[in-house]
């Protein structure tokens, strides 16, 4: 009677740890959200991303750097380059080619971020999106392999 007895106190606490850390799983895939100040922009994002700011002061830019690792490899990289702009345009392919002309812009369509037109398009394997909101461009681009998780970033974009 005792073994039963110890069988099931030592199955429920087994159980009980199960649980647990499950819960904790669901906690840290609990949405979050990311916030910029200066410019204003933010996203929604679940998992466990690692996000970082990196100003340039000297060019009047910022780059934020957006990580999640998979057993201490890096599975997920996106960037955010965003720099002052002075020109209120809708950004297009063409004028991409025009101020950076070496650069290619395989695969360009019209994107909507947050309803603000810009341009998504694929350059030595990456894939960019780029938009022009509030005086600042905005250069964002992950991996080819990774534009899916960029896009569930990109859907939940707010200016």
């Amino acid at each position: 009677m005792k073994k039963i007895l110890w069988i099931v106190v030592i199955l429920g606490l087994m159980g009980a740890g199960y649980f647990w850390a499950k819960d904790g799983e669901i906690q840290n895939m609990a949405e979050q959200k990311y916030t910029h100040e200066n410019p204003n922009f933010s996203f929604s994002y679940a998992g466990d991303y690692k996000i970082s700011s990196i100003p340039d002061e000297a060019e009047g830019s910022e780059t934020v750097l957006i990580s999640k690792t998979a057993s201490s490899t890096l599975a997920f990289q996106m960037q955010i380059y965003v720099i002052s702009f002075d020109e209120d345009i809708v950004l297009t392919e063409e004028r991409i080619k025009q101020d950076v002309p070496d650069m290619a812009t395989e695969n360009a369509k019209i994107f909507s971020l947050d309803s603000v037109r810009g341009v998504v398009f694929e350059s030595e394997g990456m894939q960019n999106v780029w938009v022009i909101n509030g005086g600042y461009l905005y250069q964002i681009s992950t991996y080819l392999n990774q534009k899916e998780e960029m896009n569930k970033i990109l859907d939940k974009w707010k200016w």
